[in-house]
């Protein structure tokens, strides 16, 4: 058998539902609460948002009480549930909300107009806040800079950012030069 069917959302403070968020991506971990002489004890990490239909995590797993996670890989804050369920009577979704807004991104770059393709967009000290066209930012002020080549040609892209708590879901431009 494969198990029972487990999935595991997040969505920023907006109930947008976190998604394709790559290396600034947030891990979801699961660690079973018992051993038995069929499984030893589970505890694995998968990624949130790049599997299934984008914006959850699936796994099956045996039937049993778990400690579920969500932990953004950049060290910022993440979401916890401990003694969750889970059944095959059950539908065993469990959701978390995490302390951050969505920001899309846009270019002001005609020829480089597709910032899904942009690579990890880093802030002034050299860390990861997100890659592509979605950011999922905690309140605050954010310098970043991200590369990404088309066609031979490098791309840098410059986004400057402040989101509070009324910038919600924001689209924002970031100015995109070829080097």
């Amino acid at each position: 058998k494969p198990g029972v069917l487990l999935k595991v959302t997040a969505t920023d403070l907006d109930g947008n539902k976190i998604k394709y968020t790559s290396d600034a991506t947030y891990w979801c971990r699961l660690e079973s609460q018992w051993k038995d002489n069929s499984y030893s004890e589970i505890s694995y990490v998968r990624e949130v948002g790049l599997f299934g239909d984008g914006t959850a995590m699936y796994s099956y797993v045996p039937e049993g009480y778990y400690d579920i996670s969500i932990e953004d890989r950049r060290g910022g804050a993440g979401a916890y549930a401990s003694d969750c369920y889970v059944s095959a009577a059950a539908t065993n979704e469990f959701k978390f909300v995490l302390p951050v807004y969505q920001q899309t991104i846009v270019s002001d770059n005609t020829d480089f107009a597709d910032l899904s393709k942009m690579g990890e967009w880093k802030d002034e000290n050299g860390v990861v806040q997100g890659e592509g066209r979605y950011l999922y930012l905690a309140v605050g002020n954010y310098t970043l800079t991200g590369t990404a080549e088309k066609d031979g040609v490098t791309y840098q892209a410059t986004l400057k950012i402040s989101v509070t708590n009324t910038t919600r879901s924001a689209m924002v431009t970031a100015h995109v030069v070829a080097q």
